[in-house]
């Protein structure tokens, strides 16, 4: 039997990371969340059957980003040796760089490996809410569409984590890619690891 695995890493600063785990008739046999990437670096090197399992990976957010003029031109600027070499800016990368040292460790390991954007999977899956983003609304309403739309099972009526929902979704889009069920394309690539878009 093939396992899809869905795995959510919080935005940052967090270090929360959602797993889900679903098998071929969309039951869910694992779903937990650890607080650490130490705690998920655990799980994934005792994971079995690697080479039956397609797994995503959402891309989480830097927050570094800076999304205001005024906050562009607010920068610290400090007095430098002109004869070092200047850090790299990083409020410039849009997504964090989490787990990816991992991810590339078992890049060969697992049947299908990918990452892919959770805001763009939710828009091809209609599944966008008129809730604010992550509020307790729009996790019931994610959370419910799971159950009542696609038939996932076990979903409990209590409220789960933002990341165990999404990781359920992922599980679900690495369902959908290994069983030719959806359409998508490879535009690019992150620290080595190909994004998919639908």
């Amino acid at each position: 039997m093939d396992f899809y695995i869905g795995i959510t890493p919080a935005n940052e600063p967090s270090n929360e990371v959602g797993v889900c785990i679903l098998d071929n008739f969309l039951n869910i046999t694992y779903l937990d969340r650890f607080n650490s990437i130490k705690e998920f670096s655990f799980f994934i090197d005792n994971l079995s059957n690697k080479s039956l399992t397609s797994i995503l990976i959402s891309l989480p957010m830097a927050f570094n980003l800076l999304d205001a003029k005024w906050k562009l031109n607010a920068q610290k600027t400090v007095l430098n040796d002109l004869n070092c070499d200047l850090p790299q800016k990083k409020w410039n990368n849009q997504y964090s760089e989490k787990l990816s040292s991992i991810l590339m460790c078992y890049k060969d390991s697992f049947k299908i490996i990918y990452r892919y954007n959770i805001k763009q999977v939710r828009m091809m899956l209609n599944l966008q809410s008129p809730y604010i983003s992550h509020s307790s609304a729009d996790c019931r309403f994610l959370q419910s569409a799971l159950k009542l739309k696609f038939n996932i099972s076990p979903i409990s009526t209590n409220l789960y984590p933002i990341t165990q929902i999404e990781a359920i979704l992922g599980a679900y889009c690495a369902f959908l890619i290994a069983n030719n069920k959806k359409s998508f394309k490879i535009e690019q690539s992150f620290k080595e690891i190909k994004v998919v878009k639908f």
